[in-house]
């Protein structure tokens, strides 16, 4: 049994979005065989009650800096466009880097945690918390650093970028916001997750004019966004700056640290192989138990296709919008009895007048248990566009013997087969036709979500994907590493 430190940036119940969730699951698995001690801006009254099924379990050792703030420093007193940036390079004893609002507000728990635990490895929950990794570094150079890698960042901020500057965006269509706070239990990236997800903060800085990649995560505590803290977003040169900033951090993760987890191959290839350190995927999965299988023999005959996911999202609005113009329409043709149902919520207002104007969508908002949705639906659509990871609402609808209709781009590092376990296409055309190939073939539709069935519960159940970062981490700490 190894001793672990894991930091997450960002609050993790109630779970509202795929990060939270995979750092919630990765955490539970990594306690069931090692001790393990977390630093998460969230306060542990919260995380140790149950909510909504979850809570941290009992033996994970809980550091957080909204009920242990650090201590009061004379630097307090100075303006605090001033104060902060220069605590930070007086705490690291450098002028180099961005200033991390994150690291002046745990660097006392990391110390003291290192002070009285021999810690052997320490995870990053995303690109984010890499702050914290010099400090880790320089107190403890033995102890193992793995980052957690939810997405290709500088990829997904890309794409989020091409789609807000295409033809069909408008001003109040999602883009890329600040992360959100702990309550909301953001992930970094708006992907697929829920509220106040945004660009990662470490490309946000007080420039120094310094060319090393230092992440910065923003210093949040329960309010989410710093003060006068605006979209950090800065066209130039055809490429926003924090694209730039995010490629130039993971193009050098090799400075922070010694292995990186991915959430699927071309993930780990583009993560791990510019760096030379080993990367190994450890993807999203999906509790097989808790979406259980629907075997009822009239689910191919539910009056309703569905989508689900947070609608804040670049990647969701722009799903959304294909589904409801480009696709809907053809399955209507088809099936004019049929429904839409859209769950989620975070809709922009143009969004919201767009699906109120179709008659045969229902729009569910936000909801704590979307299992009454799926047992309502016939077939789930994933209509993606736009996207980096694992797509946690795949998982989710194969476990509960929903077949599902994605594009290429949603079904990216899921390693279903094309019609074995999933149906693919990304022309509206082709899209509506593998919906409608589903509803008038009652075989198809039964072999379709039994194969899948079977294939989340192999591949993607949290127990297997535990088993995966354990084994990874034991190989990892038994290799010799140069200090």
């Amino acid at each position: 049994m190894a001793k672990l430190l894991t930091i997450c940036h960002y609050g993790l119940v109630p779970i509202q979005g795929g990060g939270a969730l995979k750092s919630f699951h990765l955490l539970r698995q990594l306690a069931r065989f090692h001790e393990v001690h977390a630093i998460i801006f969230q306060r542990e009254t919260e995380l140790r009650r149950e909510t909504e099924g979850y809570k941290v379990p009992d033996c994970v050792r809980i550091y957080s800096p909204l009920d242990e703030p650090p201590p009061p420093s004379v630097f307090d007193r100075l303006p605090r466009r001033l104060g902060p940036g220069l605590h930070y390079r007086w705490l690291r004893r450098s002028w180099r880097g961005p200033a991390s609002g994150d690291y002046l507000q745990c660097h006392h728990l990391v110390r003291r945690i290192l002070r009285e635990q021999e810690i052997d490895a320490a995870v990053f929950e995303y690109v984010g918390s890499l702050s914290i990794a010099p400090l880790i570094q320089e107190l403890s150079p033995k102890t193992l650093r793995i980052l957690n890698a939810h997405n290709v960042d500088h990829k997904l901020l890309a794409q989020e970028f091409r789609s807000r500057e295409s033809p069909g965006h408008t001003e109040e269509s999602p883009t890329c916001t600040a992360p959100g706070t702990a309550a909301s239990s953001p992930s970094p990236l708006q992907q697929e997750r829920g509220p106040g997800r945004g660009v990662p903060q470490c490309c946000q800085s007080h420039d120094t004019g310094s060319k090393s990649p230092t992440p910065r995560p923003a210093s949040r505590g329960e309010g989410g966004r710093r003060p006068g803290e605006g979209n950090p977003i800065e066209a130039g040169g055809g490429e926003p700056k924090v694209v730039k900033q995010t490629r130039l951090i993971e193009q050098n993760l090799g400075r922070y640290v010694d292995a990186v987890w991915a959430c699927s191959e071309v993930d780990r290839h583009d993560l791990a192989a510019p760096n030379g350190i080993p990367g190994y995927v450890i993807p999203n999965g999906v509790d097989t138990s808790f979406y259980s299988y629907d075997a009822s023999a009239q689910k191919a005959e539910a009056p309703f296709l569905l989508f689900s996911g947070w609608l804040g999202t670049r990647a969701n609005d722009d799903g959304v919008r294909f589904l409801v113009h480009e696709v809907w329409p053809l399955i209507l043709k088809q099936f004019p009895a049929m429904r839409l149902l859209i769950v989620g919520g975070g809709a922009s207002e143009d969004l919201k007048q767009v699906m109120q104007e179709i008659p045969q969508i229902e729009v569910s908002g936000q909801v704590t248990d979307v299992r009454p949705y799926f047992k309502r639906a016939a077939v789930a659509l994933v209509p993606l566009r736009i996207g980096s990871g694992t797509r946690l609402k795949i998982l989710e609808a194969m476990s509960q013997g929903n077949p599902v209709v994605s594009t290429r781009k949603g079904a990216e590092g899921i390693e279903a087969q094309d019609g074995e376990h999933i149906l693919l296409a990304d022309e509206p055309a082709t899209f509506a036709q593998a919906v409608m190939r589903l509803l008038a073939d009652r075989t198809l539709f039964n072999q379709m979500r039994q194969r899948a069935r079977k294939f989340v519960e192999d591949r993607y159940d949290w127990d297997v994907v535990g088993e995966a970062a354990n084994q990874s981490l034991c190989e990892l700490l038994r290799e010799p590493r140069a200090q």
